[in-house]
């Protein structure tokens, strides 16, 4: 009896045993290929990795050559749409020059340059490869001069200072001023474009840009003083139109006659013209 129980113990852990290396060699069919396919993943990334590593070398070190090489040098430089910028001015600004590289220009940096530059309102600039590049700039207009302190400025229409006005930048414009001869009030500026319109339509042999000044006074009077032909005329800003209407029938009347040469000023508002010669004033 005792023979035959060690043997049964025997027998079972043989079959113990032998499950255990069942359930090992089973294990092991699950791992093996898990640590595979692992070693393959990450040797794939790694090769991506250095693909695109390569290409990012070859493109920098292909961009730096052609960064420096003498093709793309500029040789031409073309300006256009500048009247009172120079040439040599508007690229000045830009920052280009020749024998710069085209491909070494930041596009933006050229733009921001000619922005900076007080008469230039808007830049388009291009590049043509491999050796040529294009600037057009769309200058401010001034149309008046405005006095800041003891400076004298250009304006545009709208009143926006533009640029001091120097001997290099010179334009006889029509100072604009308040009745201090200095400030000037932005209701001059709303009523200047209507004023333009129809004195253009000659009924009066001046315009707003023949004018040597103009200037809004307490009367609520537009004056406009002309030095050529010596003679101011103040306009009502109330029915502008109109006050422009009787004092250009004035006006052709007293030249009919030949008495304009001793008028000084005309001045018209209320429905009514005033005369002001030499040495007095006729209504």
């Amino acid at each position: 009896m005792r023979r035959k129980n060690g043997g049964n113990r025997y027998a079972a852990r043989k079959d113990r045993a032998g499950a255990a290396l069942k359930a090992i060699a089973a294990g092991g069919r699950g791992v093996a290929p898990t640590f595979f396919k692992t070693v393959a993943v990450s040797g794939t990334f790694v090769l991506a990795v250095a693909f695109f590593l390569a290409i990012s070398l070859g493109l920098l070190a292909g961009y730096r050559y052609m960064t420096q090489h003498e093709y793309f040098a500029l040789k031409k430089l073309e300006v256009s749409g500048n009247k009172r910028l120079a040439n040599v001015e508007v690229l000045s600004a830009a920052g280009v020059s020749l024998g710069q590289n085209t491909l070494e220009l930041n596009m933006r940096d050229v733009e921001a340059g000619l922005l900076a530059n007080p008469w230039v309102e808007r830049a388009l600039v291009k590049r043509v490869l491999p050796s040529t590049f294009r600037v057009t700039v769309f200058e401010r207009t001034p149309r008046y001069w405005r006095r800041k302190g003891e400076q004298l400025y250009y304006t545009d229409a709208q009143g926006r200072t533009i640029a001091p006005v120097t001997a290099h930048q010179f334009a006889s414009m029509p100072l604009l001023a308040g009745e201090d001869g200095d400030g000037v009030e932005s209701a001059l500026f709303e009523r200047l474009p209507e004023l333009e319109a129809i004195l253009s339509k000659g009924s009066l042999p001046f315009s707003v840009e023949q004018a040597s000044w103009i200037r809004t006074n307490q009367a609520g009077e537009i004056e406009l003083h002309f030095q050529e032909a010596g003679i101011t005329l103040g306009l009502g800003a109330q029915d502008l139109d109109g006050n422009i209407r009787r004092l250009s029938l004035v006006y052709q009347d007293l030249t009919r006659r030949g008495e304009l040469e001793r008028v000084k000023a005309l001045r018209a508002h209320g429905r009514r013209v005033w005369v002001q010669t030499q040495g007095s004033i006729a209504g």
